[in-house]
């Protein structure tokens, strides 16, 4: 028996287990360093030896405050043990700011936003460059799974099972060397995984959007630790009058159906319906709007769910995160959806409502001024040029309206003849049917998002009037049918951004959007990055506050506002340039001391 299991001698076995071992649990040296002179004896060697450095942080809480930072790890080579920096012990900080401010290092961190705040909350300012590789693990994975967490990483790319026990332990008080050990091997492993996943990204042809992504992240960082300010006095006015509106509905509501009860609630309002005379089995939006128009009722049902989502999502929802300075801090994430558009919690500051009022509570606070620059119509523009639509291209080289166009064309009309409520029709036809839309879809859309009310057939009449104009359209609504049925899982940008659907075959929208919206997402990216680049080099006083979709806002110093403005206006036009190509690049800019 003993012979079977003779493949290898005792020594070769004993080496085999070891390298299993340790490839299921890394365990690197580390040195701890708890004085300035040790410390800027060590940043010397760094300095001269390497060109990168993994650093990892330690903290007592999550959020960034001074006294946080228990430990900060760095690692810069593998023959060289990882230093562990108690940092409350160094009273001079110089050479450790020197370090991570230097240009020739390439900064290496997974959720590198994270130890950035809490760095920046010590006084110590991490400038690029940078890599963070969960956003890289997040480009690499292509939306085929939410997971990004350094320990999936570690054993995705590298097959290591990182402990994680330690990662809720008490790092308050005196540290442990299981502890420290742990540390040694968050900072340890990152060099590692930054060798495989751009060996991984460079054989996906996903380079050129992960350097995009690692360009975003100081900017990004820099948004949500400066935050935007908004007027308190502003926004408590502007609640007061929302909740009394909502009231007033109620009242309207309670008197017609001859009762009072909570509207909210969608059991009490199916009830008080069906006891009404409705004869409906749910209260979901698109099953209200069908009731309009025998039940007015009802739309002032579905006005009063507007303004109380608006109320208690934004005029109440952000009263406990307004920081004493009076600003917001959202919690951003810089691949917030597939498509790789940002998007923010905590509050969401990505989708605040397009309302005068509402936007014209947030401001710039003394000395400086907010400036608004917005893409025109970007993914029409984008739509156009990819479904290589001439008309629409026509359209937007001449600077023409091509909602009106579209209505025109509807009402077989001159533009110069048409009504404002005509031309609000051909926008509901442009925003809608260009992105796969089917005729009851853009039926329940336009009444939900713009109140307009359209039987059935004249829905389908819209559709077929639409795509006789852009036939274009039609074809590559077509191909991208034929895609979906063959199964394709897959969708990429112009640049390269690619999304697996990997559970279930996405929806045909969804393949037909993926690239359009994706494309703005890069360009608008781009800007980020060429912006704050130029702020750098040009050393103005100006900061990004805020990006919804395709939108951008800077607070700038007042004598700088105009300046700032035409550079953020000159990188958004070159940003999307290349990709839009004949079809002109237009941003829409707005500069204020309130943002609307």
């Amino acid at each position: 028996m003993s012979h079977r299991f003779s493949f290898y001698s005792k020594q070769q076995s004993q080496a085999l287990l070891e390298r299993l071992n340790a490839k299921r649990s890394p365990k690197f040296t580390y040195l701890i360093i708890d004085s300035d002179r040790d410390l800027e004896e060590w940043i010397i060697k760094i300095e001269a030896e390497s060109c990168f450095i993994a650093l990892d942080t330690e903290t007592k809480g999550l959020t960034p405050a001074p006294g946080m930072v228990k430990t900060l790890q760095i690692a810069y080579r593998q023959d060289k043990p990882v230093l562990i920096i108690k940092l409350p012990k160094i009273e001079n900080r110089t050479s450790l700011q020197r370090l991570m401010a230097s240009p020739k290092l390439l900064k290496v961190g997974h959720s590198l936003k994270f130890d950035i705040l809490m760095l920046e909350a010590e006084g110590i300012k991490v400038r690029g460059p940078v890599m963070c590789t969960m956003l890289g693990i997040g480009v690499l994975k292509a939306g085929a799974t939410r997971q990004a967490s350094l320990q999936f990483t570690a054993q995705d790319l590298l097959d290591i099972e990182l402990d994680k026990a330690e990662q809720n332990s008490d790092w308050g008080g005196k540290l442990s060397t299981t502890q420290l050990q742990y540390a040694a091997n968050d900072a340890g492993i990152l060099m590692e995984i930054m060798t495989q996943l751009q060996q991984k990204l460079n054989e996906a042809g996903l380079t050129k959007i992960a350097i995009l992504e690692y360009c975003c992240l100081l900017p990004i960082i820099e948004m949500q630790s400066r935050g935007i300010y908004l007027d308190r006095d502003r926004w408590q006015r502007v609640r007061r009058e929302y909740e009394q509106q909502r009231d007033r509905l109620a009242e309207k509501i309670y008197q017609e159906l001859e009762r009072e009860f909570n509207i909210a609630s969608s059991t009490q309002l199916l009830k008080a319906l069906q006891t009404y005379g409705i004869e409906i089995k749910s209260t979901n939006s698109n099953v209200l709007i069908e009731q309009v128009k025998n039940y007015p009722i009802v739309a002032e049902i579905i006005k009063y769910r507007s303004l109380n989502t608006i109320i208690n999502t934004f005029l109440k929802g952000f009263d406990s995160h307004i920081y004493l300075d009076n600003r917001l801090r959202g919690n951003w994430w810089q691949i917030g959806t597939r498509t790789g558009r940002t998007s923010c919690q905590e509050p969401n500051l990505s989708n605040i409502p397009k309302i005068p009022k509402i936007r014209n509570c947030f401001a710039a606070t003394d000395g400086y001024l907010l400036v608004d620059a917005d893409y025109s119509q970007i993914e029409l523009r984008l739509a156009a040029k990819r479904m290589n639509v001439p008309t629409l291209i026509e359209a937007f080289v001449k600077g023409e309206d091509i909602h009106a166009l579209t209505a025109s064309y509807i009402y077989d009309c001159d533009l110069e003849d048409l009504t404002p409520q005509q031309r609000k029709l051909g926008k509901i036809l442009n925003l809608g049917l260009i992105y796969g839309m089917g005729a009851e879809k853009f039926r329940l859309n336009a009444a939900k998002k713009f109140s307009v009310y359209l039987t059935a057939a004249r829905s389908k009449e819209l559709r077929e009037m639409f795509f006789a104009l852009y036939p274009e359209i039609d074809e590559y609504h077509q191909s991208c049918r034929r895609s979906w049925q063959q199964r394709q899982q897959q969708a990429s940008s112009t640049l390269g951004r690619v999304n697996i659907w990997s559970s279930k075959s996405p929806k045909l929208n969804q393949i037909i959007n993926y690239p359009i919206q994706a494309d703005c997402a890069d360009i608008l990216k781009q800007a980020i990055s060429s912006w704050y680049l130029k702020c750098l080099h040009q050393k103005l006083d100006a900061h990004l506050v805020l990006t919804a979709y395709d939108q951008l806002v800077i607070e700038a110093r007042e004598e700088q506002a105009e300046y700032a403005a035409e550079i953020l206006e000159k990188v958004m036009i070159e940003a999307g340039r290349d990709l839009l190509d004949p079809v002109p690049v237009v941003v829409d800019l707005k500069i204020g001391k309130y943002w609307s």
